[in-house]
């Protein structure tokens, strides 16, 4: 894990070099928290390697599984910032192709709609979709455009769209 934690401040520092200081307010404590987990790991570690030697099974596997918590949460939060620099990267690449995938799910849902005949319930929810997509598209501007809020933004109207598609299929299976 040290290994993994030791990636951390370079890609932190990439995050902050490449993209909008926006895009990485939520990490900046990763790196601290990371350590400070894995100090208390190794902590942890002794204790339940001095736990087996004084014959207190129990005590070790207790010791053991607050290890693994710890040592997860450490992964998390280096995964988190080594994941968004890698979303941010992608997407500056390639901006359109974030947003043709939610436009395709709202096209999907705008189908579903007329397909079981919930236009008049749903039609105009999902047509305002279509704004909140043209208004993040229409955000992405300047020298460093604000990458994480756009992908935010769209992830909103995605996750909005999954959940009128999901009222959609139970009410329709109702019927």
């Amino acid at each position: 894990m040290r290994t993994r934690t030791d990636a951390l401040p370079p890609a932190f520092s990439s995050l902050l070099r490449e993209f909008n200081a926006a895009s990485s307010a939520d990490l900046s404590g990763n790196a601290h928290q990371a350590e400070v987990l894995l100090e208390r790991a190794g902590a942890r570690l002794e204790e339940a390697r001095r736990a087996v030697g004084d014959a207190r099974p129990e005590l070790a596997l207790d010791l053991a599984n607050e290890v693994r918590v710890d040592l997860a949460a450490a992964e998390e939060l280096v995964d988190a910032v080594t994941e968004r620099l890698a979303t941010l990267r992608a997407v500056r690449k390639n901006p359109g192709a974030k947003v043709d995938e939610v436009r395709f799910r709202l096209r999907d849902a705008q189908l579903l709609a007329v397909q079981r005949d919930l236009t008049a319930e749903w039609g105009s929810v999902l047509d305002a979709q279509l704004n909140r997509i043209d208004r993040a598209v229409d955000a992405l501007t300047g020298v460093h455009p604000d990458y994480w809020a756009y992908v935010r933004d769209l992830d909103a109207v995605s996750d909005f769209i999954a959940g009128v598609v999901d009222r959609m299929r139970g009410r329709a299976d109702r019927q």
